[in-house]
């Protein structure tokens, strides 16, 4: 049996001789073993996420979230085309927001920019905006450092 397979049961097995010991019995039924089974396979994947530091790569979030999804035996319809927009969506909502037009861009703004703006191939887009969202904080922040 695989190490981490081991220390899953292991865990599991702990968490039922606390029960025993707390609720003063010595067995338990199928029922109480598998509630027991379950808050384990919410917790593990719960301490992993929480313990993590995700860039932002919806790839790679939804892929872990999946995982982690299925790993908790959760129903099936959270999962794929669910989680990948909400995951889109938490991302949106960290960043930054662009200036509307390109003419609202600050001209000390655009002159830190390594690129010009119009943008031809959209296969890029998303690293230009990421890029452009940098500049536009790395301005802001001087801008309010200056005036401090």
């Amino acid at each position: 049996m695989p190490a981490h397979q081991i220390k899953f049961e292991a865990m599991i097995d702990k968490m039922i001789q606390n029960y025993k010991g707390k609720h003063s019995i010595i067995v338990t039924n199928k029922e109480i073993r598998d509630q027991i089974n379950n808050k384990v396979r919410q917790k593990l994947p719960i301490q992993y996420i929480t313990n993590s530091s995700f860039k932002k790569n919806p790839q790679k979030i939804t892929k872990v979230l999946n995982y982690c999804l299925e790993f908790m035996k959760l129903p099936e319809d959270l999962q794929g085309d669910i989680v990948w927009k909400t995951v889109n969506k938490a991302i949106q909502n960290t960043l930054l927001p662009l200036p509307e037009k390109p003419e609202d861009i600050p001209e000390d703004a655009k002159e830190l920019l390594l690129f010009e703006n119009s943008i031809k191939n959209k296969g890029n887009l998303r690293a230009i905006l990421a890029a452009l969202r940098k500049v536009i904080a790395l301005h802001s922040y001087w801008m309010n450092t200056l005036r401090s």
